[in-house]
């Protein structure tokens, strides 16, 4: 009797033992299947605003990432969208209320879209609905531009000075910012065969253009199986791209041998930089804070960029939008 009672126990420890493997595997597919798709996602986004950055933007190709968002289950809104699925809330009390400055503008120079995931969080699933704002082609505040010219008189090496530097903050800190700083030898390298990173060159001047996107995310937060009318905006981040462009006249350097040459023409390129805050569009920042508010971060924003030149002067701070609701954004 105690033998057919102990194979009992150990055939239902057994299949209890296979259950909770099947389901933690099941959980960690899942888990896996939504990390990749909201890496495939960001990698689309981040490829449209670099098209946007562009001075002639191919269409085409926007075209075609939006319809790849598409297949990746992002639905693009129109204001009156937005309007629908975002203004009209309920409190913990089940009291309807209307969720302040969601109204966004009625135009078309802000592309909207929204996808939806799911996250546990101490044993519960919450489901986590983003709202995206993102630049198009014609003007708002997810984009900015400008222009200036900087020169220096003195003399330096071509590989210790830089030619463009962008730092970023965000309140209470510095953003680390994708894409090293050039030095001027950078900019040059394979144009003028003679200058090298030690070559000394005489002073110089440099014409600056830059413009830059940001995108941001509003997430909506709610216990799953609860209706739309229940989710609360938890969390709320911002990443920018920034395009700069250079553009170097003639320049005197001397040469190996000692030299004092003229460039020979003018040297012009550009380089792009991505600025994204620690904890940008991070779904457990958005379920953490919907669970823990007012004690948990809400929000993870670039608050301006700046671009540096030569001799370290600053050629511009750029202020970027900073939202604290959808209505900002316009």
């Amino acid at each position: 009797m105690k033998n057919k009672t102990g194979r009992k126990i150990a055939s239902w420890m057994l299949v209890f033992g296979l259950a909770l493997s099947f389901n933690a595997g099941a959980l960690a597919a899942k888990t896996n299947t939504d990390v990749e798709r909201y890496n495939q996602i960001e990698k689309l986004f981040d490829a449209k605003d670099k098209l946007l950055l562009e001075k002639k933007v191919d269409s085409k190709k926007i075209q075609k990432i939006e319809k790849d968002l598409e297949s990746l289950g992002v639905e693009k809104l129109s204001t009156k969208d937005v309007l629908k699925k975002f203004s009209k809330k309920k409190s913990k009390t089940g009291e309807s209320i209307i969720t302040p400055n969601v109204d966004v503008p009625p135009s078309t120079n802000v592309t909207w879209s929204s996808y939806r995931t799911t996250y546990s969080y101490n044993g519960k699933s919450y489901e986590v609905q983003r709202l995206i704002a993102d630049a198009n082609t014609k003007d708002s505040n997810l984009k900015n531009n400008g222009s200036r010219a900087i020169s220096t008189s003195y003399k330096w090496q071509a590989g210790l000075m830089n030619l463009i530097k962008v730092t970023a903050s965000e309140i209470g800190g510095n953003i680390p910012v994708v894409g090293t700083a050039m030095t001027f030898y950078d900019a040059v390298v394979g144009t003028i065969s003679s200058v090298g990173r030690t070559t000394e060159i005489d002073g110089g001047d440099c014409v600056y253009s830059w413009s830059s996107v940001t995108r941001a995310v509003f997430s909506y937060v709610k216990p799953v199986g609860k209706s739309d009318d229940y989710q609360t905006m938890s969390y709320i981040s911002t990443k920018s791209t920034v395009a700069t462009g250079y553009q170097i006249p003639t320049f005197t350097y001397k040469t190996s041998s000692g030299t004092t040459t003229v460039s020979p023409k003018i040297i012009q390129g550009s380089k792009t930089f991505t600025i994204t805050p620690s904890g940008y569009d991070s779904t457990y920042n958005a379920v953490y804070s919907f669970v823990n508010y007012p004690y948990a971060q809400t929000r993870a924003t670039v608050d301006s960029f700046n671009l540096t030149g030569l001799d370290n002067k600053s050629v511009s701070t750029v202020y970027v939008v900073s939202p604290a609701f959808p209505a900002h954004i316009r």
